[in-house]
Formats: structure tokens, C-alpha cells, sequence
């Protein structure tokens, strides 16, 4: 029995499944594939992502899908070949996809195991932050790690609920040793281990002070640490980057304005082969070369936690209701299909070899699929964004309220006396919610847990911040203290929400003097060269077929030009392409697999692309139309 276990499904449920169906018909394949290290290497990072599949079946799946590749190709050569197609030196060209893609498939796990590291490094400031916050309150480890675990979400709550049960199982000799495994395996990074080691010396610390301070210090290193791990990932970036705009995106928008000259070289390329170079195959090679970057990509700050509730909401209304979403969803048809209509005509007219009957031609094509497909990536991830983007400005309001409440507490005020009055000097969020749980204390004579997360009056029921449920927590714990020991808390927790929103502010900042270049050229330059490079190379080709260049004896060069609109059309669906994947890889890098935020910028920058393309195309034509 070759798979460790049952299949299931899981993130990467797809990949598993076609290693599988792989290695059912291609076993042979998979049992000599791949040599003994990398087999070794393959387990080792099918194992830590609890991928369900053997080496054996992913090398399966790499070899079939190898061959595949490498017989259509053949058959593509031998087609041209048969039918005397000049197209036979190009399809050499082909020869290429067998290896990239048996490549990718036996580094995926790789991969995707890297991405996780680099995933998990993004959690671990969060981790820290409750680490330190729990052992200021109780030098215990595994409290620490507990309090750790119930605060954080996904990947990491199941990395440190495991490490608890290994403890408990006996699995595991100590919390100590547990703590410089998870070090090892998923922060292998210096500051992360010389944060645990200054967290573990802290727990063996019999002054407060001098645990405190130990705790500080290794939350400084951890933080500027990750600081310049981002800025140097984020540099390292700008080559390979640049490489890919220029080969994979400018280069072949540049080429397209050759192919209606081709003829005159004896080479006369079909709209066929320019659908399959520009639509299918260039963008799968962009995705693969951008897959392989993302890998290494820099460290990026998980997004908010949001209930699910909010993900079934279109434009903040909700879309459980099958009447609204069905009106949505023809909304947007309407929208796209009335933009689209017109473009859609004068496909029809091309084909026919009329002229266009309306502004922009095929191009309103594009721009009508595009601003219906953003329409509808808008609604879906706009309540979400939205919430998120208030939950930002409540973290940024409650670190200043628990500075604010410290100050109450230091002058000597009991907790419940602070909370009922911190709103005489902060009328924001975070300020009411104490007040709420004062109230509630005060008014029904329940307990302060009660108070804060009851069911039904809870004063924070409704907020969904882990740092501010994580401050609020440990503010319940304390709550038998003395005044001035919670405020000196307090003071460190506003120290920490505050620095954990600088953290994630200045990453995004680092990364995005790399990722607004890539949105530039996604979303506007790709398109305006696509669009000048397709109506000049029409326009040539239709000057060298009938007037030629002014006595240069270039007339007749060409016989047959390729219709222009459907060209147009091909290389408006490329610029697209490209504008889709650069987006997506754009918001990997700043927001790493934040699925709203990529739906809602692909909203955005998908109808911009296809609208540049479209008037640029447009504005050439009327320009250099009356020249020929």
C-alpha cells in the first residue's frame, strides 16, 4: 500500500488526487522514478504538510504527465510536418513544456512546503506576542504555549495543539524540547531561536523585572530581525522579477507586432497557433516562473480571522437568500453581456471580412467580460474587506486605550472603577467595550469573563481581533491583582499591539516598492504595448500589401493578412492573462494567501487592463488608419 493515508480533502486535495489516478495507470513509472535522495527529500516535505501521498506517486504523476506532454508535442510536429507547415521550426519550441512541467510537478511539494515556512514565519510575531504576554502574567511554559494556541488560527493552532498532545501523550520529553523543534522545523530563522532562548532563560528568572525584560528583548530581536529578513527577500526579488516582465510579458507583446510581417520570411502563422502561443501556453510558463519565486517570497503578516458568515455577504447583503443571489448574479451578466454585445457584432463583421461597426471593435469583448467578472469579485470579498479593514482601525484605537486604562489603573482606581471610566477620555470602540463590561458587572452582578465574552451581553462578543481578544483575555486572568500590576501589563500589551501593527505596516511597505512596479506593468504598460504592438504590425502588414513604402518596391510583399480584430482579440485575452497572474503573484508577496484581497484587486485592476488596451488600440488605429 503505497498512500499513507486515507484520502481526504484538504488544500491540496487536487494535487493528491492526480498523484494518485497517476500512479494507479503509470505504476511502473512511479516505482523507478526519482533516486533514493530524492525520494528522501520528497517524504520529508510530504510528511511535515501531511500531504497524503507517497514519493512514489508524485514521481508517478511527473513522468506521465511528462510523456503526455512529450507525445502532444510530437504530434504537433509531425502535423506540421505532413501538412508542409512552415510552423515546423516553432513547434521545436514545444520541446521545452515536457521538462518544465515535470520539473514543477516534482518540486511542488518543495514548494509548497517552503511557502508554508514562509506562511508560518508571517504567524510568528502573533505566536510571540501571546508567548510573551502569558509568561508576563505566569512563567510556566506550557500555559504559555496553551494561551498560545487558543488565540491563534489555521495552520500554526494545529502545529502548537499538536505539540500540546505530544507533551501530554509523552510523545515529547519536555515543553523545552518541543519549543527548539518547532524552532528548527518551521522558524529556522536566527532571531526566532534566539527569541526562544531568551524565553526559556526568562522562565528560570526569579525577578519580575528581569523576566520582563528578558521577554522585551526577545521580542526586539524577533521583530527587527523579521524586518530586515523582509527587506533583503524583497530586494532579492527585483531580478527575477524583472527577468519575467521582460521575456514573458513585454518581449511577446513586442513580438506580436512582427507577425503580420512574417509572411514576407515565408512564414505564415495561423490564428490557430497564435491562440495556443499567447493564450494557453505563455501563460501557463508565466504562472510556473512566478510559482517558482513565490516560493522564496518574503515574510507577510496573516490576515484577520473573519466569520463565515461574512463570506456568504454581496455588497454587504445577504446572499443565503437565493433571490438576491440570483438577481446579483444577473446583474451582472446584464452589465457584461450589454458592454460585450457591440464587441461581439463586430467579431461577427470581421469574420466576414467587414469593417467594424462600432468604437473599441472586439475589444469590447474583453472590457465587458472583464468589468462583469470585477463586478462580481468586488461584491464577493467587499463586506470581508471592509470588516477587516475597520478591524485594522480598532487594533490601532486599542493599543492607545490600554495605554489610557493603565493610567486609570496606576492612580489607583479598582479595574471595574477604570473600565466604567475610560470612556470620559476615549469615545472610541475599544474604550466602549469596557464600559460595556462594566456595565454589564455592574447591572446584571456576573463575573468578568462573562462580562467580556458572554453569549448573550458579552462586551466583545462581536470583536473578532485575535490581539485584542488575546489582550482582553489576559486582562481577565488578572483581574484579582492589584491595580498598579495590572497597569504595568497593560502598558506592555498596548507596547505590543502597537508594535505588531508597525511590524505589519512597514512589511507591506518594504514589499510594495516592489509590487507597485508589477501592478504598473500589469495593469498599464502590458496593455499599451500589446495594444500599439497588435495595430502597428496590422498596419504595416496592410501597407506592404497594397501601396507598399513609397517606392520601395514593397508592395504585394504580403497577400494574406490575418484578420486584425481577431488578432486583437488573442492578444487582449493574453494582457488579461498576464494582468490576472501578476496581481495575484503581487498580492502573495504583500498578503500572502489572502483570497479576499486578491479577488477584490483582480475587481479593480482587470476592467483598468482591458480598458487601456482597448482605447489604446483604438486611439492607434484612428491615428495611423487614414496613413495607409
Amino acid at each position: 500500500m503505497v498512500s499513507k493515508k486515507p484520502a481526504q480533502a484538504g488544500e491540496y486535495s487536487t494535487f493528491t488526487a492526480g498523484c494518485r489516478l497517476a500512479y494507479k495507470h503509470f505504476q511502473y513509472l512511479g516505482d523507478n522514478g526519482g533516486n533514493i535522495w530524492q525520494h528522501k527529500e520528497l517524504e520529508k516535505s510530504l510528511d511535515l504538510l501531511d500531504m497524503e501521498v507517497s514519493s512514489k506517486e508524485v514521481h508517478a504523476l511527473s513522468l506521465s504527465v511528462a510523456l503526455v506532454s512529450f507525445l502532444f508535442t510530437v504530434a504537433v510536429i509531425i502535423a506540421s510536418i505532413l501538412t508542409e507547415s512552415p510552423l515546423v521550426i516553432l513547434s521545436l519550441f514545444f520541446f521545452i513544456l515536457p521538462a518544465i512541467l515535470y520539473f514543477y510537478i516534482e518540486k511542488y511539494p518543495t514548494m509548497m512546503l517552503e511557502a508554508k515556512k514562509t506562511e508560518m514565519l508571517g504567524h510568528i510575531p502573533s505566536i510571540a506576542s501571546y508567548l510573551v504576554i502569558s509568561l508576563r502574567i505566569s512563567p510556566i511554559l506550557e500555559k504559555a504555549v496553551e494561551f498560545a494556541s487558543d488565540h491563534t488560527t489555521g495552520f500554526p493552532r494545529k502545529l502548537l495543539k499538536r505539540m500540546i498532545f505530544d507533551i501530554n501523550m509523552g510523545k515529547s520529553t519536555s515543553i523545552v524540547e518541543s519549543l527548539s523543534k518547532f524552532a528548527d522545523e518551521w522558524g529556522n530563522i536566527p532571531e526566532f531561536k534566539a527569541f526562544m532562548q531568551l524565553l526559556i532563560a526568562s522562565t528560570l528568572e526569579t525577578d519580575e523585572k528581569g523576566r520582563w525584560l528578558m521577554l522585551d528583548n526577545g521580542m526586539s530581536v524577533l521583530l527587527s530581525g523579521l524586518r530586515e529578513r523582509t527587506d533583503t527577500a524583497a530586494r532579492q526579488l527585483e531580478t527575477p522579477t524583472l527577468v519575467i516582465f521582460t521575456f514573458l510579458v513585454i518581449l511577446p507583446l513586442i513580438f506580436i507586432g512582427l507577425v503580420p510581417v512574417l509572411p514576407t520570411m515565408g512564414l505564415d502563422i495561423p490564428p490557430i497557433m497564435i491562440f495556443f502561443m499567447y493564450d494557453i501556453m505563455l501563460p501557463v510558463v508565466l504562472y510556473i516562473a512566478i510559482s517558482f519565486i513565490a516560493s522564496s517570497k518574503p515574510i507577510t503578516i496573516p490576515p484577520i480571522d473573519i466569520p463565515e458568515s461574512e463570506y456568504s455577504k454581496i455588497f454587504g447583503i445577504d446572499s443565503s437568500r437565493k433571490d438576491n443571489r440570483y438577481a446579483f448574479y444577473l446583474f451582472v451578466l446584464l452589465v457584461g453581456g450589454m458592454i460585450a454585445l457591440p464587441g461581439m457584432i463586430d467579431l461577427i463583421s470581421s469574420i466576414q471580412n467587414n469593417p467594424p461597426q462600432y468604437p473599441l471593435g472586439t475589444s469590447l469583448i474583453l472590457l465587458g467580460a472583464s468589468v462583469g467578472f470585477g463586478i462580481y469579485l468586488i461584491g464577493t470579498s467587499y463586506s470581508v474587506k471592509t470588516m477587516r479593514d475597520e478591524i485594522k482601525k480598532e487594533e490601532d484605537e486599542f493599543s492607545e486605550t490600554l495605554r489610557q486604562l493603565s493610567v486609570l489603573l496606576s492612580s489607583g482606581r479598582p479595574l471595574p472603577n477604570a473600565m466604567a471610566h475610560i470612556s470620559d477620555l476615549n469615545k472610541g470602540e475599544g474604550a466602549m467595550i469596557f464600559t460595556r463590561a462594566a456595565n454589564n458587572i455592574r447591572l446584571f452582578n456576573i463575573d468578568m469573563r462573562e462580562a467580556f465574552f458572554g453569549e448573550k451581553e458579552g462586551a466583545a462578543i462581536k470583536i473578532y481581533s485575535g490581539m485584542i481578544k488575546g489582550a482582553l483575555d489576559t486582562i481577565i486572568s488578572m483581574s484579582g491583582r492589584s491595580a498598579k500590576s495590572i497597569a504595568s501589563v497593560i502598558i506592555r500589551l498596548s507596547e505590543h499591539i502597537r508594535n505588531m501593527r508597525t511590524v505589519d505596516t512597514e512589511m507591506k511597505k518594504i514589499i510594495g516598492n516592489v509590487t507597485s512596479s508589477m501592478i504598473i506593468i500589469a495593469v498599464f504598460v502590458g496593455p499599451l504595448v500589446g495594444a500599439v504592438a497588435t495595430s502597428l504590425g496590422y498596419l504595416i502588414a496592410k501597407t506592404l500589401g497594397s501601396g507598399g513604402l513609397g517606392g520601395l518596391g514593397t508592395e504585394g510583399l504580403i497577400t494574406t493578412v490575418i484578420n486584425p480584430e481577431i488578432v486583437k482579440l488573442i492578444i487582449g485575452v493574453y494582457v488579461l492573462e498576464t494582468t490576472f497572474v501578476l496581481t495575484i503573484f503581487s498580492d502573495d508577496l504583500t498578503n500572502g494567501k489572502d483570497t479576499i484581497i486578491k479577488k477584490y484587486h483582480l475587481g479593480m485592476y482587470l476592467p483598468i487592463a482591458a480598458l487601456v488596451f482597448a482605447v489604446t488600440a483604438e486611439v492607434m488605429n484612428q491615428v495611423f488608419g487614414g496613413m495607409i
